[in-house]
């Protein structure tokens, strides 16, 4: 297993698609802050009516960009072209002949669908921080690097939130895995990814607009809340903005702000679940489907 992971690694990391993600990532992360930047000072200088009481030295701080952008589940540019290029490279492994040598070599079908697993959830988290990174850098020469206030509550939130991150990595590896595995092309899979998401994220949408619209309290309230929370794709939004959900397994230590443990548990669980239902379909299809 140590092996076949480090010749996956080498291979992913040797691949145009890796370098790729590289150079979008630098680009992007460089170009948001910036960009950012530039939207605030053209609002709070032809729209002052509009910004309000808009101060940029407390709203947007360098910490908050490199934190934010560690979220796969943002709806960033950088994570939509991250996912795609992940997609393709993967795929090649079936297209290019590779999987099939390694079965010759002796490797189990469950061995390398673990393998491809841990390779995709890797190249995201190192991904998105070195995204995260950049734009923490570029950042700090608009922005503040720290917030005001208790700085600790603020660090500690982060550390907590990390924890869903990497959960929510985890659930997007095993789903991008799952349909690798049963299309073995590049097309197909991304196909289905893209429409995918984009039906059960409209059906969230939906479900959380007519909530806005029954008695607060009632049956129907809790029932189409719930189904907002158990949209994979949309349970981020629900809680907090740029996908910035709390972390599970530090919430479970300690307490920030208004959210609590059995708030994380109604994330958490459902999602667990979703991860435990990809990686066991994953497997299923990775030992029956037909390699040539």
């Amino acid at each position: 297993m140590r092996k076949l992971l480090k010749n996956d690694f080498l291979r992913i990391f040797k691949s145009g698609g890796f370098r790729a993600i590289l150079i979008v990532g630098l680009i992007l992360g460089a170009l948001s802050p910036v960009a950012l930047y530039g939207i605030i000072m053209l609002i709070l200088t032809y729209m002052p009516d509009a910004a309000g009481s808009f101060d940029m030295r407390t709203a947007i701080n360098s910490i908050n960009m490199f934190s934010s952008s560690l979220s796969i589940a943002s709806t960033n540019f950088f994570s939509v072209i991250l996912v795609i290029i992940l997609i393709v490279q993967i795929s090649r492994d079936f297209t290019q002949g590779t999987i099939r040598n390694k079965i010759i070599q002796g490797y189990s079908r469950t061995k390398i669908y673990f393998s491809t697993l841990i390779v995709i959830f890797t190249t995201i988290l190192l991904s998105l921080f070195m995204y995260g990174i950049v734009r923490f850098g570029v950042s700090l020469i608009f922005f503040n690097p720290l917030p005001e206030g208790d700085v600790v509550d603020h660090i500690l939130y982060i550390v907590e939130t990390f924890g869903f991150q990497l959960l929510y990595i985890l659930f997007i590896s095993s789903f991008i895995s799952l349909f690798v595995f049963i299309n073995k092309r590049a097309l197909m899979p991304l196909l289905f990814f893209i429409i995918g998401i984009m039906l059960i994220r409209s059906i969230g949408s939906i479900t959380d607009f007519t909530k806005r619209s029954v008695e607060y309290g009632s049956f129907p309230y809790y029932l189409l809340r719930y189904l907002t929370i158990l949209n994979p794709f949309y349970m981020y939004e629900y809680l907090g903005p740029n996908g910035s959900l709390l972390g599970l397994l530090g919430n479970l230590i300690t307490s920030v702000g208004d959210y609590t443990i059995a708030k994380s548990i109604e994330l958490g669980v459902p999602l667990l679940l979703y991860i435990s239902i990809n990686i066991s379909f994953g497997l299923l299809a990775a030992n029956k489907s037909d390699i040539k």
